[in-house]
């Protein structure tokens, strides 16, 4: 009897790419960070695209295979403290020196041409930022998607928010509690529970069983300005010195647009004029969750066909443009590039402020007293508001 196996099937991209786990990264200080690489299995080397995450290295298996599928060397880094990286974690502090030692490193490995991009979105679209500002040599571009703001949007205007709790969850310890933290009903319930019981951040915490927060007492020290500052955002004279071109990533709905917006306005205010040339601020119709994946929708809203962007590709043909010489995305017509619902279509503009209009202030009135007063322009004299 003639037995064969059915074991055909389509390979997958992972099959293109080679693994090398347990990379041990030396830092200023004598610790060593842990990564993992994914490199694409041809001769010779790459561009690098580096991502230094507080989340572990797993948590960007996919992207890892994706780019080195398309020739890109992808290094996923654990931060300082977290996964199999030595050291104590202690977010934001260490990024900029620890990314540095790391986009030095790495462009000094066999399998890299010495040139490295930066990849990433939320946390890691803030602290590109931060290691941008310490003017890594072999650094070339970076890509920030939804980046934060300490102040502006988390904690929005230095206000403490339980959020901070929840999030603790994604950074406890060495080892991920993604299922955890993804308990959206769970967290919420335990919340209200506390907020009706009067019981303090502390106290729920020590219930769970975390930590005491270690950003405790300094929400009246982070806001633009301060000196504690210079540790979360590069300074005006490393963005007047920097020569990296720029792929700035928000969203209309993005909870972190302030953050991502103001960090785009420092650099647009401050880089030299080649460099911003090379470089563009994208504005699609998404949530934060969004600005990383490009689905365009944003809970019940749906968007037209021409919101349909698949930002990884897209990033892809970015590294390919600042690393490779490849096109520029068709996308990036301008500096400038925003989606107008409504009218479906994506537009452009030379700045942030060219697409934003004229300022208009609003001013609720009283109305029937029974809080439902109108929302409308001031009228009169100065200062009057409608209604009153």
């Amino acid at each position: 009897m003639d037995v064969r196996s059915a074991t055909r099937r389509e390979p997958t991209e992972a099959e293109s790419v080679r693994f090398k786990f347990g990379l041990r990264i030396p830092t200023e200080d004598g610790q060593f960070l842990s990564a993992t690489a994914y490199l694409p299995k041809s001769d010779g080397p790459v561009p690098a695209i580096v991502e230094l995450n507080p989340y572990t290295s797993d948590s960007r298996h996919d992207d890892g295979v994706f780019y080195a599928a398309r020739g890109f060397a992808f290094v996923i880094v654990d931060a300082i403290g977290r996964g199999d990286s030595e050291g104590e974690y202690f977010g934001f502090i260490r990024d900029g020196q620890d990314g540095f030692d790391t986009i030095e490193w790495v462009a000094e490995q066999p399998w890299c041409d010495g040139q490295v991009g930066m990849h990433g979105s939320s946390y890691t679209g803030w602290n590109q930022w931060r290691v941008l500002g310490e003017l890594p040599p072999s650094l070339k571009t970076i890509v920030p998607a939804g980046a934060p703001m300490g102040a502006l949007d988390q904690p929005r205007g230095g206000i403490p928010s339980l959020y901070g709790l929840v999030y603790a969850t994604a950074t406890l310890g060495r080892a991920p509690h993604w299922e955890a933290f993804r308990e959206t009903g769970a967290w919420h319930d335990l919340l209200h529970e506390a907020w009706l019981a009067n019981r303090s951040e502390a106290a729920v915490r020590e219930q769970i069983g975390f930590p005491s927060d270690p950003y405790e007492g300094m929400e009246d020290q982070i806001y633009p300005g301060n000196p504690w500052m210079e540790f979360l955002i590069p300074s005006d004279e490393a963005l007047r010195d920097t020569d990296v071109s720029v792929l700035s990533i928000t969203g209309m709905y993005d909870d972190s647009q302030l953050g991502a917006l103001y960090h785009h306005q420092r650099f647009a205010a401050n880089a030299g004029e080649a460099t911003r040339a090379r470089s563009h601020l994208l504005i699609g119709p998404w949530d934060h969750y969004g600005t990383e994946t490009g689905e365009p929708r944003v809970g019940e809203l749906r968007f037209g066909p021409a919101a349909e962007v698949d930002l990884r590709e897209l990033r892809a043909e970015w590294y390919r443009y600042t690393m490779k010489g490849g096109e520029k995305p068709a996308l990036l017509t301008d500096p400038v590039v925003y989606y107008q619902t409504g009218d479906e279509e994506w537009r452009g503009g030379a700045s942030l402020e060219e697409i934003s209009g004229k300022v208009q202030p609003y001013f609720l009135g009283s109305g029937s007293g029974s809080g439902d007063g109108p929302l409308g322009e001031p009228a009169g004299e100065a200062g009057e508001r409608p209604g009153l």
